[in-house]
């Protein structure tokens, strides 16, 4: 067999691998919290019930991460959920990711700090604290990781958008964006050496590259949409975002310029607050 052949098989296997996929809803909703979604928009399953999360991760096991606030959970792919830890009192865990050692790191907006919670959450440590304008307020964040091994943090406390980068070892660098904003949230990984984020709760898609450069890649009707979550379609390459308001997930193609809706559920699809893609689901 030649080596064309070859590459044509071996794309051939990975568009069909990338062709079976679907979507993870998180709701913050006690009855359909976490929900399966087909590519198409329709209502697959239930995964787990009984939670109101905020943030969502999945770990190399094939569990989902999810955090409450007060809480850091675990669902198996099976939708079995289990506490791994308590947040301390004084603390509000919006987002996670996975960490290192089979890790988890969330991130707090009442202590303004990083958290390393160990896999069987016997031990909480604090990673880093990240400057705030106003320590008493809680802003909107997003935490995601730049694929060597830092974590990135996008803040908006006090009406003042910062983005930082924190190493494991807990060394807070900021980085510069390119024009001011006020609000933004939503903050992906989407390549090497750029982002996706909200701006102006859920009015825009932006771009953000490793530099802090800063484009407008989407816009919606400001006020009519609150875009939650974002994640990129694994086949098209298209935009998909939850919109809490609406109970809704939209399309939003990859150059931003057409916006459809995907999906609309007050009962599935309610108070949608993240997203992720799943292969092979």
């Amino acid at each position: 067999m030649n080596v064309r052949v070859l590459t044509l098989l071996a794309c051939f296997v990975a568009e069909s691998a990338a062709a079976n996929y679907s979507f993870v809803i998180l709701n913050h909703s006690i009855p359909y919290s976490l929900v399966r979604v087909s590519r198409e928009g329709k209502y697959i399953s239930t995964i787990a019930a009984g939670f109101a999360g905020v943030g969502m991760a999945r770990d190399a096991e094939g569990n989902y991460l999810v955090v409450t606030g007060r809480a850091l959970l675990r669902i198996s792919s099976l939708g079995e959920v289990s506490t791994v830890a308590v947040a301390p009192a004084t603390s509000r865990w919006l987002k996670v990711v996975t960490g290192p050692g089979g890790a988890s790191v969330v991130i707090d907006n009442a202590q303004h700090a990083l958290w390393n919670v160990s896999r069987d959450g016997r031990s909480i440590a604090k990673i880093a604290d990240y400057p705030v304008p106003v320590f008493g307020e809680s802003e909107d964040i997003s935490l995601t990781t730049d694929g060597q091994g830092n974590y990135i943090v996008l803040e908006d406390n006090h009406r003042d958008v910062h983005m930082f980068k924190i190493t494991p070892e807990g060394v807070v660098t900021q980085i510069p964006l390119s024009r001011p904003m006020q609000v933004s949230f939503g903050l992906v990984a989407d390549g090497p050496g750029s982002y996706l984020a909200e701006e102006g709760k859920g009015a825009a898609i932006i771009r953000i590259t490793t530099a802090g450069e800063v484009t407008q890649l989407a816009k919606f009707n400001p006020g009519r949409v609150a875009l939650a979550g974002i994640v990129r379609d694994p086949l098209s390459g298209d935009i998909v975002a939850t919109v809490s308001r609406e109970h809704a997930i939209l399309r939003v193609s990859a150059d931003g310029r057409k916006v459809t809706r995907l999906a609309n559920s007050s009962t599935y699809i309610r108070d949608p607050l993240a997203i992720l893609a799943e292969i092979g689901q």
